[in-house]
């Protein structure tokens, strides 16, 4: 058991959708967001000074287990007050469409995405179902798994290093927690060695696969952005309805056919 790193995946070996974490060396560095974002007058100029979620906190090892209250603050604002214990953490880009600039959107555009095959929930390829952005200073994110879209999140700038776990390692938290599909483990405090943890160390222009069952749990050194883009996908629920192992999966799932977006995000920032 160790910490093994994940080899450059060739595009013509990608199976869509995701079977397992994948690095993908270089597969959004044609993208313009890789030289546009560098410039913070320009994120500025662009997010016209929408308001975005920002979670706060208190010291820095609450960023392992994801103990932190969320408040609303204008782009600018936060820009011009970050620091390490503030983080835009998945800030959907297209709840912001009517808000922001649309160079946000053309700046993210990626050949690679049309070219392996991956579609929206329309059909349409080279369209994600979502994007969420990411931006904070020397920050954590304890593990968690997605349970129901693909993700793929792309380096725009400075340096993250993810770490993926199997599903069985790791216990999830109850369902009506705020942040239900986190673990209960606080993995930056557990043996590592007693585990098979896979990794990628992510530069400007990289890109990984994240399929919804694999935990995975992020740290970034200094300043960084990413951004992952969601593509939907049908399979996931039958594949926890036959693996035991998955049997919170398969409640989650289910029981998020009923409940809206709006609903889980109303119980992520008020509880």
């Amino acid at each position: 058991m160790a910490l093994i790193k994940l080899q450059d995946t060739m595009l013509e070996d990608i199976k869509i959708p995701f079977e397992r974490p994948q690095l993908l060396r270089g597969f959004c560095k044609n993208m313009k967001a890789i030289n546009r974002w560098r410039d913070t007058d320009y994120l500025k100029e662009n997010f016209n000074n929408a308001k975005v979620d920002v979670e706060h906190y208190k010291t820095k090892a609450d960023f392992e287990t994801s103990i932190s209250y969320m408040k609303y603050m204008r782009f600018n604002e936060y820009f011009d007050q970050m620091g390490d214990k503030t983080y835009v953490p998945d800030c959907s880009l297209l709840e912001l469409q009517n808000k922001i600039s649309g160079n946000i959107f053309t700046d993210l555009i990626n050949p690679n995405e049309v070219r392996i095959g991956l579609k929206n929930f329309n059909g349409d390829l080279g369209v994600p179902d979502d994007y969420n952005l990411y931006i904070g200073i020397n920050t954590k994110t304890g593990m968690h798994v997605h349970i129901e879209d693909d993700f793929m999140l792309n380096q725009i700038v400075g340096k993250k290093k993810i770490y993926f776990l199997d599903y069985e390692h790791l216990n999830i938290k109850p369902f009506w927690s705020k942040y239900q599909n986190f673990s209960r483990e606080n993995f930056f405090r557990m043996h590592w060695d007693e585990m098979d943890i896979y990794y990628a160390e992510l530069e400007p222009g990289d890109s990984v696969c994240i399929p919804p069952w694999w935990w995975h749990a992020v740290e970034s050194k200094d300043y960084t952005i990413g951004v992952a883009k969601l593509w939907e996908r049908e399979d996931q629920y039958d594949l926890y309805k036959d693996d035991p192992k998955y049997k919170p999966l398969y409640r989650r799932n289910w029981f998020s056919s009923f409940m809206s977006k709006w609903f889980f995000d109303w119980v992520r920032k008020n509880f």
